[in-house]
Formats: structure tokens, C-alpha cells, sequence
């Protein structure tokens, strides 16, 4: 059916997939006054992901962090901890009116369209993370500025039997 999201999950290194989607951000977001980093924890199980997908969800998030805030730093972190994928998205440096438009972007479908390209990005990107099974949401008061985060069940992982 036309404009229905759909995933095609397979067992993904988060640490690839968070690398493949800052490269990303930071190719649509050259030229900008602001540096888009990536920030990966301590090696991270594989995961049952669309990784396309997921690397699309997180360009979305980081590049309207980086529209959001225009200079400074975006960061993208990323951790597994009970079997929960964490992925954070902080925007750093000239965010006051940014993070109020990120948390009217991310509070409903209607005030999204009303931001453009901003607003839909997210929207697809919450779309995503629901498919996944997981949710995403802003904590716009943290002292190093609004913080998305995306956190996604670790899903299924392989069966390789018992060695005999």
C-alpha cells in the first residue's frame, strides 16, 4: 500500500549504523557552523534492525538537530544496556528557539507539516522507531541542550544451536 513504512530487519552493528548516519548528516549538513560527531560506546552487541531505515530515522533526527541549532555541535550517542538500544541525539551551542522547535515538531503530525522539512523528517524518524517497537522523545532541559532520544528493544537474536 502506498506510503506504508515497512522494515526489512536483519542483525546490524549499532555502531555501523550510527557511523553510516552521521556520515550522512554531515554530507547534508557541510557548510553549516556546526560539527555532527559521533560518540559510540563500548563494543555493542548486533541488533534486529532495518538498518537503512534506522540510519534514516537517526539522519532525520541529527540533521534537524543541526537545523535547530545552527552552530555548535550535534553529538550522536549510542549504547546497548538491558537489552535496550539507546541512541541520543544532543544539539549543543544556540538551541533556545531551536529546542522549542524541535518539541513542537515532535508533539504532533499537524505541527510538524507546519515546520516543513523539520517537522516531517521527525515524523517519519518517530514512524520508524515505532515500527521497531521502540519510542523516541526530547528532554529540552538538559544542561548540554535539547536531547533526542530513541530507544529501541534489542529484538530477537540469532539461534545457533548448542555445540556437540
Amino acid at each position: 500500500e502506498a506510503g506504508q513504512l515497512t522494515l526489512m530487519r536483519e542483525m546490524a552493528a549499532p555502531a555501523e549504523v550510527v557511523s553510516a548516519a552521521v556520515r550522512e548528516a554531515q554530507a547534508v549538513t557541510s557548510g553549516a557552523n556546526l560539527e555532527i560527531v559521533a560518540d559510540l560506546g563500548a563494543a555493542m552487541p548486533f541488533v534486529s534492525v532495518d538498518a537503512g531505515r534506522l540510519t534514516q530515522a537517526i539522519v532525520a533526527i541529527t540533521t534537524s538537530a543541526a537545523r535547530a541549532c545552527e552552530k555548535g555541535i550535534v553529538r550522536v550517542g549510542a549504547g546497548v544496556a538491558d537489552d535496550v538500544l539507546r541512541i541520543e541525539i544532543v544539539a549543543m551551542g544556540g538551541v533556545d528557539a531551536g529546542a522549542d522547535r524541535l518539541a513542537e515538531a515532535l508533539q504532533s503530525p499537524e505541527r510538524a507539516r507546519r515546520l516543513g522539512s523539520l517537522g516531517l523528517g521527525l515524523l517519519v524518524a518517530r514512524a520508524i522507531v515505532v515500527l521497531h517497537g521502540g519510542k523516541m522523545d526530547l528532554d529540552r532541559h538538559s544542561e548540554a541542550g535539547p536531547v533526542v532520544r530513541v530507544m529501541l528493544p534489542v529484538g530477537p537474536r540469532p539461534s545457533f544451536g548448542s555445540m556437540s
